[in-house]
């Protein structure tokens, strides 16, 4: 799982890169159809970068140890302290 969830941040890191890289290249093109391309490429890549991020938000949330509840805390400080 561990792995899955560092693959997927690298794949937002290089999305990241690779959205970047397009904004700038908006700047050499004047045509509108370009730009028009070029942007639709950009919506969709940051869109799939946002899914991904919320899937590694719930991988990341799977794999951490879940803690108590509060009411469950109460009674390991009861039994603590016996």
């Amino acid at each position: 799982m561990k792995k899955l969830y560092e693959s997927y941040r690298q794949t937002v890191d290089d999305l990241a890169a690779h959205i970047a890289r397009l904004k700038n290249e908006k700047e050499k093109y004047l045509e509108p159809e370009q730009l028009n391309s070029l942007n639709a490429r950009i919506e969709l890549l940051e869109t799939e970068r946002g899914e991904l991020i919320k899937i590694c938000a719930q991988l990341r949330a799977y794999m951490e140890p879940k803690s108590a509840s509060p009411s469950m805390a109460a009674r390991s400080q009861e039994v603590d302290a016996s």
